[in-house]
């Protein structure tokens, strides 16, 4: 045997290991593309959550503010019956419980089982729908208790 070949076994071995690390040397590149391309999709995900997540406490607070409205209109017609003298200022406050609730379905009037006079957007200007809707559908003009009964601001 000639005493070059060890040296050449050994030199062909290192070829090889100098082959294979520049494979994956040139594959690092690919790969960096790869987890940047997922780190953006994360990026992505965790903004889309943080946008729903806002638009959800939003909701939430307009929905609270509503209970708010609601125990304040409650706690309000609770003082007022209890300060009624007379039985028509009763009866004109049911009126009012009623035709506020018939009005609008939330005491911000966003939305409304009866809507106010066309042209207007104010609940003031929608007076009492649900006396107008009874009042028309009876064939009967609208009584004093029907026109009296005013919601209060």
């Amino acid at each position: 045997m000639h005493p070059a070949i060890p040296h050449l076994i050994e030199l062909q071995r290192i070829d090889h290991q100098i082959a294979v690390l520049r494979g994956e040397l040139e594959a690092f590149p690919k790969r960096i593309r790869e987890a940047d391309a997922k780190l953006n999709g994360a990026r992505t995900g965790v903004a889309t959550a943080k946008e729903a997540h806002t638009n959800s406490q939003k909701e939430r607070k307009k929905f609270e503010l509503d209970v708010e409205q609601w125990k304040d209109r409650a706690r309000k017609y609770r003082d007022q019956s209890g300060a009624v003298k007379t039985n028509e200022a009763y009866k004109a406050l049911q009126h009012e419980k009623i035709c506020a609730i018939f009005t609008r379905a939330s005491p911000s009037g966003t939305t409304g089982r009866r809507s106010p006079r066309r042209g207007t957007n104010s609940a003031a200007a929608a007076e009492c729908a649900y006396c107008r809707t009874s009042c028309s559908n009876s064939g009967k003009r609208p009584t004093k208790r029907c026109t009296a009964a005013r919601p209060v601001a």
